[in-house]
């Protein structure tokens, strides 16, 4: 088994600058932080992976919380293949 590494890891739920909860984002900013489309998120929202995320007018928010358990499930993509 080969060893994977994710090489954008998500930033925890504090600001290390700050101390303060950070901002929810939106789909995009998500994505490319993780290194996959929206398109991919969408998908995983519709097999029940997460709730669907809050919505702002037609933008779809990620918390903190979601982008950590998303970067998860791309650690486990692409270790498992």
């Amino acid at each position: 088994m080969k060893a994977v590494a994710l090489s954008r890891q998500p930033k925890t739920g504090l600001s290390e600058e700050t101390g303060k909860t950070l901002k929810p984002q939106r789909i995009g900013a998500v994505a490319k932080q993780l290194g996959i489309s929206a398109s991919m998120i969408r998908a995983w929202e519709r097999l029940g992976l997460r709730r669907e995320a809050t919505k702002e007018g037609t933008h779809r928010l990620y918390s903190e919380k979601d982008v950590e358990l998303l970067c998860r499930a791309v650690y486990l993509r692409r270790v498992q293949g």
